[in-house]
């Protein structure tokens, strides 16, 4: 009978899950990886890369900087990598992109943004007003 991994374990393989899916690669492949690093069957390593997947979700929605530093650091992976490999042609594709991605994005007019969107937006600087020391 396998031994069932440790919290520390289990916290240590969602976290390299978690680092490999800044690399975007298909889940076939993560799944594959994890089997054979760990020895786990295939509903183990899925259940790896959904928790993983889940909690990546989960802090870029709590965090946007986050989700853009994110996806901002696997293009860089990407383009990286390409160039190592002599892939100029996408590498300059993965440039191009990560060069859009630091262009702020354009503004929204104001007839565009749902009332409610507004009066949460207010919401939350009036709370974050009061919880400021000299609110």
């Amino acid at each position: 009978m396998a031994r069932r991994t440790t919290k520390a374990e289990r916290e240590r393989r969602l976290a390299e899950i978690s680092e490999l899916l800044a690399a975007r690669p298909p889940r076939s492949t993560v799944i594959a990886y994890a089997r054979k690093k760990w020895g786990v069957g295939e509903r183990a390593a899925a259940g790896y890369f959904a928790d993983a997947q889940a909690r990546l979700r989960e802090l870029a929605r709590n965090d946007p900087a986050l989700e853009a530093g994110t996806i901002r650091a696997s293009y860089e992976l990407i383009y990286r990598r390409q160039l190592s490999g002599g892939d100029l042609t996408g590498a300059r594709r993965t440039l191009d992109r990560l060069a859009a991605l630091q262009q702020p994005p354009e503004p929204r007019p104001l007839s565009e943004v749902p009332l409610e969107e507004i009066e949460a937006e207010l919401a939350r600087l009036e709370a974050k007003i009061a919880e400021s020391p000299q609110g």
